[in-house]
């Protein structure tokens, strides 16, 4: 009987090491999956950062693009012509229009043609006279070759600023 008790004994010592032996199997195994997580989420971290790189990239494009979009804005605007009038009643002139009037002699134009004009504004309203000034202006006058040259030559003023100022 006392076989018997040695028999089980080794069966279980058995059973125990290939219980063990399973155990540090599978423990492997696992240690395989969990290796193969890890470099699955450093791939798929790589793939986040190398997308997060052509995002800064691209932005860094767009922010390029805006600010010579910006500057062809600003450039636009320093070639447009600034006001020469001031809105309002009376009609008033600002400071470049001023200069370009001096340069035009405007005063000494508008001399000639008030007598010239006298008989078509004669008993007409204050606004009537602003009217038909605007007018004549508009669709009546032509410069002379003198006053052409001036125009041009007087910051870049031409007839057709002229009229719509």
């Amino acid at each position: 009987m006392e076989n018997w008790q040695a028999i089980v004994i080794t069966i279980s010592v058995a059973g125990m090491a290939i219980a063990v032996g399973t155990l540090l199997f599978k423990a492997g195994s696992w240690k395989g999956s969990i290796d193969g997580w890890r470099v699955s989420i450093d791939g798929w971290r790589d793939s986040v950062d190398e997308w997060r790189d052509s995002i800064d990239e691209w932005k860094g494009s767009v922010d390029e693009t805006l600010n010579e979009i910006r500057e062809d804005i600003k450039n636009i605007f320093d070639r447009l012509l600034p006001d020469v009038t001031v809105e309002g009643s009376p009609l008033t002139l600002t400071d470049l229009g001023k200069s370009i009037s001096e340069e035009l002699d405007d005063r000494g134009w508008a001399k000639s043609m008030a007598t010239t004009l006298k008989d078509e504004v004669t008993g007409l309203e204050p606004f009537e006279i602003h009217e038909f000034s605007e007018s004549y202006m508009a669709e009546i006058f032509e410069p002379t070759e003198e006053q052409s040259a001036k125009m041009e030559g007087a910051h870049t003023t031409t007839l057709s600023n002229v009229r719509e100022s």
